[in-house]
Parts: structure tokens; sequence; C-alpha cells
């Protein structure tokens, strides 16, 4: 019976790990944009946000994976790393570090410029 739960572990933190990819890939360089507030990503907003999502998603994931192995939600988003995330996806792209909260026993990622999934 420990099988299955082993691969779905396993699965989700596949999962976690390629969105970790794509979110620290698109948010790894500036490209030289300018613009105050948003993180220097200037007019494109909609990147930042996407960027934004992609970690929001991973930690989300992650945390998953966390309670699948330990039967605990993390005490602090820190609690994910390096086994879960990289340190880079408790930041927003935009700045600011994120926040959790459990509602109904589920955790919930908490964005500090207020993107949403």
């Amino acid at each position: 019976m420990r099988k299955p739960k082993v691969i779905c572990l396993l699965m989700v933190i596949l999962m976690a790990a390629a969105l970790a990819a794509i979110g620290c890939e698109s948010g790894s360089s500036s490209g030289g944009k300018t613009g105050g507030g948003n993180g220097g990503y200037g007019a494109d907003q909609s990147y930042v946000i996407r960027a934004c999502q992609a970690n929001m998603r991973t930690l989300e994931m992650s945390a998953q994976a966390y309670f699948a192995s330990t039967s605990q939600w993390p005490h602090s988003l820190n609690d994910l790393v390096p086994s879960y995330v990289r340190a880079q996806s408790l930041q927003c792209p935009a700045g600011g570090n994120y926040n959790f909260r459990i509602t109904n026993d589920q955790l919930i990622i908490v964005c500090p410029n207020g993107h949403t999934l």
C-alpha cells in the first residue's frame, strides 16, 4: 500500500520542480527593462503576474508534498527550502516574500503584491 503514496509524492515533486524551473527561468533576467514599483519589469506587467502565479503554484504543490511526507503543513515557507523548492521561489518577481494561510485544512499561498491564481 505504500508504493502508490510514494509514486504520487514523486509526481508532485516532479511537477513542482518543472514549475519552479519555468518560474526561475522566466524570472531570472529583467532584460534591461526599467520601471518603478514592479521589480524593474517595466510595462510588461503580465509577465510579472505569470511568473508570480507559476511561483505560487510551485509553492502550493511543494507544501502539499511536504504535507504528504510529514503529515503536517510547514510552519513557514522556509521549511520547504531546499528539499522542495529553491529559495528564489519564495519571492514574487515584483518584490516581497510570499506568505500562506491555512483554510479548511488547505494551504493557500498569498502574494505580497495581491497577485492571485
